[in-house]
C-alpha cells in the first residue's frame, strides 16, 4: 500500500507539471508595395546583407546574375519582357532574403522561371535545367552539326545558341533535387510579390517606343533607346519609379550617349526642355535623371569586364555566360576612334554634364540643388511600412496570411 501511494504523488507530481504554451497562431495581413523609395531600397539591402556580404560584392553578384538571366533567357528563346521581368524579380527577392544564404544561378532560374510564366511564355521547368547546365557545366555541351546556320556577322558559326547538353550526361537524382528547390523558390517570389501579377516590364519597354515617337527620333536613336530599357531593368530604377519615368531617364540616355558621339544635338536640347514633362508624363525632371544615372552607373561598373583580357581556355566565353548589357554593346559599335580606352571618360563626361543642367536648371527655378534622390537618402524618411512582406522568422505560426493588392 505504502508502494502504491507512493507511485500515486510519483504521478500526482507528474501530472501537476505545467505543459510548454504554443504559440498562437496569428493573421498575417501584407499590402503589396509597387514601389519603394531610394531610402527603403538602401535599408532593406542593407539588412538583407546583414555583416556577411559587403556593398560591392552585392553589386557584382546583382550585375553576374541579371547576365545569367539573360543568357539562359536569350538561349531558350524569351522576349525582353520576360528576361525584364525575371531581373526585377531576382532584384526584389534579396531585398528580403540574404544573397549569401541562397546559390545565385538557383535564384536567378527560379525568376526566370516564374517570369515566363508571368509573361505567358512559359516552358518546362526541365528544360530551363537542362539550358541552365550549357553555363554551368561547359565540359558536357556536345557541338552543333557541321551544316550549323553560319554566323554573318564574324564568319563563325552561333554554335552557343544550338548546342545543347545531352540528358544521359546529366544525374537524374541531381536533376529532380534542383527541381524540387525551384519550386520551393518560385514559392518565394510570388510571396515576395504579393501575388500581384500586374507587370511593368513589358510597359517600360512600350513607353519608350511612345517617347521616341513623341520626341521625333531617329530609327537607330529608338533601337537604342530600347537596348537601354532592357538594360535597366538589371538595376533598381523600375522598383522606384513608374514606367513613364523609366521610359524617359532611357531615352534621357540614350540621347546624352548619341551626343557624346557628335549626334542628336537638337534632339538633345528640344528633350531638356523640361517644362512640360509633369504635364504629359507625370514625371519630374530629377527623377528621369535619376534613372539616367542608374543606367549610367550600371555602364560604368561593367566596364572593366569588357576590356579586360578574356581566358581563351573557356569552353563558353564569358561574354556568352555573362553577356553585357545591350545598350552599352550597341553604343561601342557607335564609337569607331578606339573605343575601348574612351568608353570610362565619356560615360564620366556625361554624367558630369547631367549634373551640371541640373544645377543650371535649379538654379533658373531658385531651387535647391537636387541633383539625384540617391543623395537624400540618409536624410529621407526610411521607416518601412508594418504590413510590408516579411520571410516568416523560425519558430512562429502563422494560420493564414492576407495579400492586398493595391
Amino acid at each position: 500500500m505504502a508502494m502504491s501511494a507512493g507511485n500515486a504523488s510519483a504521478g500526482d507530481s507528474v501530472e501537476a507539471e505545467p505543459r510548454p504554451k504554443r504559440p498562437t497562431p496569428k493573421i498575417q495581413t501584407v499590402v503589396n508595395m509597387p514601389y519603394f523609395t531610394p531610402a527603403q531600397i538602401e535599408r532593406l539591402s542593407t539588412r538583407a546583407r546583414a555583416n556577411k556580404m559587403a556593398a560591392n560584392k552585392w553589386m557584382q553578384t546583382k550585375m553576374s546574375a541579371c547576365a545569367y538571366i539573360e543568357a539562359v533567357g536569350a538561349k531558350m528563346g524569351f522576349p525582353q519582357r520576360t528576361i525584364g521581368t525575371a531581373q526585377l524579380l531576382y532584384q526584389r527577392f534579396h531585398l528580403f532574403y540574404p544573397p549569401s544564404d541562397f546559390v545565385l544561378h538557383e535564384v536567378a532560374l527560379a525568376a526566370l522561371f516564374t517570369a515566363s510564366k508571368l509573361n505567358d511564355t512559359q516552358k518546362r521547368i526541365h528544360d530551363f535545367l537542362m539550358t541552365s547546365y550549357a553555363f554551368r557545366y561547359p565540359e558536357l555541351l556536345h557541338a552543333p552539326p557541321s551544316d550549323t546556320e553560319h554566323d554573318a556577322e564574324n564568319g563563325t558559326y552561333d554554335w552557343i545558341v544550338h548546342a545543347h547538353v545531352a540528358e544521359s550526361d546529366v544525374d537524374a537524382e541531381m536533376l529532380a533535387q534542383e527541381r524540387g528547390r525551384l519550386l520551393v523558390l518560385e514559392r518565394l517570389l510570388l510571396q515576395c510579390i504579393c501575388f500581384q501579377f500586374n507587370l511593368r516590364a513589358p510597359q517600360n519597354l512600350r513607353y519608350v517606343v511612345k517617347v521616341a515617337r513623341r520626341f521625333q527620333m531617329a530609327k537607330s536613336a529608338t533601337a537604342l533607346a530600347w537596348r537601354i530599357a532592357c538594360d535597366s531593368h538589371r538595376t533598381y530604377a523600375p522598383l522606384i519609379y513608374p514606367p513613364q519615368t523609366v521610359a524617359l531617364g532611357c531615352v534621357y540616355t540614350a540621347v546624352s550617349l548619341l551626343h557624346a558621339c557628335g549626334e542628336l544635338e537638337a534632339c538633345l536640347e528640344r528633350f531638356t526642355q523640361v517644362s512640360g514633362w509633369d504635364d504629359a508624363w507625370q514625371a519630374k525632371p530629377e527623377d528621369v535623371e535619376d534613372v539616367a544615372h542608374h543606367v549610367l552607373d550600371l555602364y560604368v561598373a561593367q566596364l572593366p569586364s569588357m576590356t579586360e583580357t578574356q581566358p581563351s581556355g573557356r569552353a563558353v566565353p564569358l561574354h556568352v555566360s555573362y553577356p553585357p548589357p545591350l545598350g552599352l554593346l550597341a553604343w561601342r559599335r557607335m564609337l569607331t576612334d578606339n573605343p575601348a580606352q574612351k568608353l570610362d571618360s565619356k560615360l564620366t563626361q556625361i554624367k558630369i554634364r547631367l549634373r551640371q543642367d541640373a544645377q543650371q536648371r535649379n538654379a533658373a527655378m531658385a531651387a535647391p540643388v537636387r541633383t539625384s534622390n540617391r543623395e537624400d537618402v540618409r536624410g529621407a524618411d526610411d521607416a518601412l511600412p508594418a504590413t510590408m512582406y516579411t520571410p516568416e522568422k523560425p519558430g512562429t505560426q502563422t494560420a493564414a496570411t492576407r495579400y492586398l493588392l493595391y
